[in-house]
């Protein structure tokens, strides 16, 4: 059994969408002013690392952050 994990930030997803708008707009514009890139992670920037994870044989027991360089708590 291979048991792979991503851990990542905040991402703009449909579950954002049950906060009020003014909310996840100031929480998506206060982490992107410290993010390097500027901006919220989409699901998209988390693919790649998930097919590496299913796909690399010799990926066992990894844990891949993918955020951006914020760490969250």
């Amino acid at each position: 059994m291979r048991v792979n994990t991503a851990t990542c930030g905040l991402s703009r997803t449909p579950l954002c969408s049950r906060m009020p708008e003014a909310d996840r707009l100031a929480i998506f514009a206060s982490t992107a002013e410290r993010l390097p890139t500027r901006r919220i992670m989409q699901a998209k920037d988390t693919s790649n690392v998930a097919l590496f994870l299913a796909t690399t044989l010799f990926a066992t027991g990894c844990t891949v952050r993918v955020d951006g360089d914020d760490v969250i708590g």
